[in-house]
């Protein structure tokens, strides 16, 4: 650290002092990303062309470990995960130096800046790393476990590829062992709306990547434009479901016309004016109206391009049926919206996000995936000095420190799925891989014009059907990727599927209510107090 005067004393000591960079870090986020910057800079010709060699970041402004954050809420981590981030990015590219990055150092580079913005307590952060489908190194590159556990836990990494591509066997023996990279088709995003819609050349000829989890194929400077509505819950409270998703597509076609700081996103936004109507806890729902899941059977077939035997899934006409008057449903809403605004209608509108914790406060299955399990232990990372973790401990739940990354604590939950009991219960343990795959083509092909999340879970058994499928479906699955269902390779997996009995004697454990016990702990709870249900009566929470 320096003082007010210290640069100067550093200058008059060092015999070398104009050859530096000298940056006084604020305390900021942005004074983070700045030292980065500065770090990644001085090691090209045409950013540092006075080839200085040394770079003096001054972090004394930046608080200490555990101090309070008004603004963004929760406790500072302090500048070590930051100082550790730029030894191990300069240490990443000096292995370079004369040489061009590869895809695996970009990637690593982007991981260790994950893993820091992850340690600065309620902020998170999310990464899809897409590599291309012939760099085996790419391909590799969470099979080697000190750098998985140091880093490279921090993204979901896939592979771009086209519909004639046909090397799967790679790639299915990468998922076999940790379950990635997972298979983005590009050209599908280009050239399809939904798939029952046909072939529509250039209808998205921009795209070069997608959002973080795959569900929306994006042109460059363009962000996602996501909500999400849940039928299930929709249909319990008595709505009328095609109401419901028309309010969303107006919603999502508003927030088209906000103001965006980036000229490269303005004139994106209004070329494509996207959106992003989603559905989740769409087993719960159809499965409630219609007795059964969508898939089914599977009838035989032949692959029309390579003429091999496969099985084709049969889907329920009604189910058809549902789907397709909501997205009509959707549709509408935007060209009548779009008419009153006076602009373009959008170029595409619905999609499946994986949802996950959403799903999880509305009580139903998550986007389209299958219930992981009756019963389970969710695991959630904490910053260890985060305020809420003594209020957790004195409730009984179980918490011990992170495998994977320094000050954080994994914290466990035992979870009961909505209808766990029920006879028509069904979970990704129960329900094959060839039917997840299924399901997500009959989203694609019905549903979603955008692309469809999902992550398909697969027993050990199974894993010599994955690249058969991959390739039967590679006209139908814009984005997918597949996880090991019992995780046993991975250290404490974010769900971990128990039976009643264990619920039961976890659930055991706790006892007491988190937010009176955080409450009686925290006399000045400024900035840190948990939102109440009670006080988002209005359909919005406070900030607190």
């Amino acid at each position: 650290k320096m003082g007010a005067t210290d640069k100067d004393k550093w200058s008059q000591e060092n015999k070398n002092a104009d050859d530096y960079v000298y940056y006084k870090l604020p305390d900021t986020r942005e004074g983070w990303v700045l030292a980065n910057a500065r770090l990644i800079d001085m090691h090209f010709n045409q950013t540092n062309p006075d080839k200085k060699t040394k770079l003096v970041l001054d972090i004394s402004d930046i608080r200490p470990y555990g101090a309070k954050i008004h603004g963004f809420g929760g406790t500072a981590s302090g500048p070590m995960p930051l100082i550790e981030m730029l030894f191990d990015v300069n240490k990443v590219i000096n292995a370079r130096v004369g040489k061009k990055l590869t895809a695996v150092d970009a990637t690593d580079v982007c991981n260790l800046i994950g893993k820091t913005v992850v340690a600065g307590n309620v902020r998170r952060s999310a990464e899809l790393a897409l590599g291309s489908s012939t760099d085996q190194d790419f391909i590799k590159m969470k099979q080697d476990k000190d750098k998985l556990y140091h880093h490279r836990w921090a993204s979901n990494n896939s592979v771009a590829i086209n519909s004639k591509f046909n090397d799967y066997g790679p790639i299915a023996d990468g998922i076999k062992h940790n379950g990635e990279p997972g298979v983005v088709n590009l050209e599908l995003s280009r050239d399809y709306g939904r798939i029952i819609d046909g072939y529509q050349p250039g209808i998205d000829g921009d795209v070069e990547g997608t959002n973080p989890c795959g569900e929306i194929s994006l042109a460059n400077g363009e962000p996602c434009n996501l909500f999400e509505v849940f039928p299930y819950v929709a249909e319990q409270q008595n709505w009328d479901l095609k109401e419901a998703f028309t309010l969303a597509a107006r919603y999502t076609k508003r927030v088209t016309f906000s103001p965006y700081d980036w000229e490269i996103s303005r004139n994106i936004i209004h070329k494509n004016r996207r959106i992003g109507v989603s559905m989740s806890g769409i087993q719960d729902w159809l499965l409630s109206d219609l007795g059964h899941r969508v898939v089914t059977g599977f009838k035989d077939g032949t692959d029309k391009d390579t003429g091999k035997k496969i099985k084709i899934p049969v889907y329920d006409p009604k189910g058809i049926k549902l789907v397709e008057g909501l997205y009509n449903a959707v549709i509408d809403a935007d060209k009548t919206y779009s008419d009153e605004l006076g602009c373009q209608p959008s170029i595409k509108h619905t999609t499946v996000k994986p949802s996950g914790t959403v799903a999880k406060l509305a009580g139903v299955s998550e986007g389209m995936h299958f219930h992981y399990a009756g019963y389970m232990i969710q695991r959630i990372r904490f910053q260890a000095s985060d305020p809420l973790l003594p209020a957790l401990k004195a409730c009984g739940y179980k918490m011990e420190p992170d495998a994977y990354t320094k000050n954080t604590i994994c914290v466990e939950f035992p979870i009961k799925a909505a209808h766990a009991d029920s006879k028509n219960f069904a979970s990704a343990g129960t329900v094959s891989i060839a039917e997840q795959f299924a399901t997500q083509a009959f989203l694609q092909t019905y549903w979603s014009d955008n692309a469809v999340s999902c992550t398909v879970t697969f027993q050990s058994k199974e894993a010599d059907q994955i690249a058969p499928l991959l390739r039967q479906y590679r006209h139908t699955i814009k984005s997918t990727s597949l996880l090991p269902y019992y995780g046993n390779s991975f250290k404490q997996a974010p769900k971990e599927p128990i039976d009643k009995k264990t619920y039961k004697e976890k659930k055991d454990l706790i006892s007491g209510d988190v937010e009176e016990v955080f409450t009686k702990q925290n006399d000045d709870q400024k900035g840190l107090e948990l939102v109440g249900q009670t006080d988002c009566e209005s359909g919005a929470c406070p900030i607190k």
